[in-house]
């Protein structure tokens, strides 16, 4: 049995069919493919020409392709594609020194793990002469504990944003999003990477130009990589950190280049495994860590104080009457909830918000800015409690972190996830046991690894967690083989 706290599973389906991030090749917008430097004024450009290619029309892979090669005397990408000087949106691509990385927010650009040793300095340049910005080489935890196979991941942090840096020309630049859903066989993506290029392979040095080359993907392995395989494109040595890319009305980041087989095999991290830790590790470094505080109220209409806390404060009194109408900010650890009121003695909620499900977070929680609502200096009293579920109908709760914060709660096995519950395929970064019990995640439907030997079962019990109460522990997930792989669960009574 199982109780969603969710829309009606039509509301469910409607909401996923419009999502930014489509499961499978989405349709050509207006009728045509966009090339990369699209910007809807030119649809012809070099030794390129658009087509609409539908499924009924497709007789060869390279049918499937989003747009035509017509001549063959044109360099190749990373062995295989068209070298171009971009501009638009994929401006926000560009290199570190051998290896290529993407911005994915004005905070951080996202590489490969084998690129750089975890700490190191880099230096990642934009293309058209618009600067750099040095930054630093954060690994995902599991890369240094199962190395390039399985999670090749890296984030580059910077001290500060790539818009206020004086070294680099940010007008018009945006940050490329990075996808929360997993592909299918034979969508198209795009490679993309400033590596090694030729007309038959890798036989020439990089040129400081970026390449890119449409190609299908010819395997899915959900939980570890995308293999794209075409005779004329494939990933060359500096094109790894790079993007692997779709489009749905803009382009999105959905795997990181990571490593060829036999030529012409390419393979890609895909980026939902890992979107909660790359999100928790991409965002503003002068978010706070591990404060004292449950909650911290903080002034940035007037001085910036703040004011850190355990507890409620009924209302704001003596030392503290300063307070009283005067948050601007909310700082909410992991755990834990902050409950605004209006009124002195809790009368009259004005909003709620929790250490998990933010926009701007980090590992230790989140942060939430009320400058621009109506909340904004209206406080008068705060509860900072728990965020700890109780006495749950379920046995094994499941988490969505970055999604809407809705929950999956079941007393028993689910074997896979699918009609009503398909939302929650490869979609957990937190998880409730209850006391007694124990949960084990697996990364297959059917209650089976993927046959890898690098997503295994992971088992998490309602006595030792991350955050635990009388009632049981809660287990943060993001960082973990769990995050965001698991497509099936056994819950069951110790």
């Amino acid at each position: 049995m199982l109780r969603i706290n969710r829309f009606l599973s039509l509301l469910l389906l409607t909401a996923l069919l419009v999502s930014a991030c489509w499961p499978w090749a989405p349709s050509p917008p207006n009728g045509d493919w966009p090339r990369p430097d699209d910007d809807g004024a030119d649809r012809h450009h070099d030794n390129i020409d658009y087509r609409v290619v539908t499924s009924s029309t497709a007789d060869t892979a390279l049918d499937y392709a989003w747009w035509e090669h017509p001549h063959d005397s044109m360099q190749k990408i990373v062995f295989g594609g068209t070298v171009w000087e971009p501009s638009g949106p994929l401006e926000a691509i560009g290199s570190i020194g051998g290896c290529t990385a993407t911005l994915i927010s004005e905070f951080a650009a996202l590489s490969a793990a084998h690129c750089r040793s975890n700490g190191a300095t880099v230096t990642f340049t934009l293309p058209n002469s618009r600067g750099s910005i040095k930054g630093t080489m954060v690994h995902h935890p599991l890369y240094e504990v199962l190395k390039w196979a399985s999670y090749d991941y890296a984030v580059i942090k910077f001290s500060h944003s790539i818009f206020k840096d004086k070294n680099v020309n940010a007008a018009g630049l945006a940050p490329l999003p990075i996808s929360q859903e997993t592909l299918r066989k034979n969508d198209s993506i795009l490679l993309y990477g400033y590596g090694k290029f030729g007309q038959e392979g890798c036989s020439n040095d990089p040129d400081g130009r970026p390449r890119w080359a449409p190609v299908q993907l010819a395997e899915v392995d959900e939980d570890w990589h995308y293999k794209a395989k075409q005779h004329s494109a494939g990933l060359c040595e500096g094109d790894s950190g790079g993007p692997m890319l779709i489009y749905d009305r803009r382009w999105i980041v959905a795997g990181v280049n990571s490593w060829t087989g036999s030529p012409p095999d390419s393979f890609a991290k895909s980026t939902y495994v890992a979107s909660d830790w790359i999100k928790q590790n991409s965002g503003d470094p002068s978010l706070p860590g591990d404060t004292w505080g449950h909650c911290v109220l903080y002034d940035t209409d007037v001085d910036g104080s703040y004011l850190s806390f355990r507890g409620n404060i009924p209302s704001f009194t003596g030392d503290s009457s300063f307070w009283d109408n005067r948050t601007s900010q909310v700082w909410v650890k992991k755990g834990f909830q902050s409950t605004l009121y209006d009124g002195a003695n809790y009368s009259s909620q004005l909003v709620m918000f929790d250490g998990f499900n933010g926009h701007d977070c980090n590992q230790f929680g989140c942060l939430y800015d009320l400058t621009r609502s109506t909340t904004n200096n209206r406080a008068s009293s705060v509860k900072c409690e728990s965020a700890l579920p109780g006495e749950t109908w379920g046995h094994c709760v499941l988490y969505d972190r970055y999604g809407d914060g809705g929950y999956l709660s079941t007393q028993g096995d689910i074997s896979s996830f699918s009609g009503e519950d398909s939302f929650w395929n490869n979609r957990s970064s937190q998880m409730w046991v209850k006391r007694g019990y124990t949960a084990v995640l697996y990364p297959s439907a059917g209650y089976k690894d993927n046959g890898t030997g690098h997503q295994r079962e992971v088992k998490r019990g309602g006595y030792v967690g991350n955050w635990c109460n009388s009632y049981g522990c809660l287990h943060d997930l993001v960082g973990t083989e769990a995050e965001n792989t698991t497509s099936s669960l056994r819950c069951r009574a110790d």
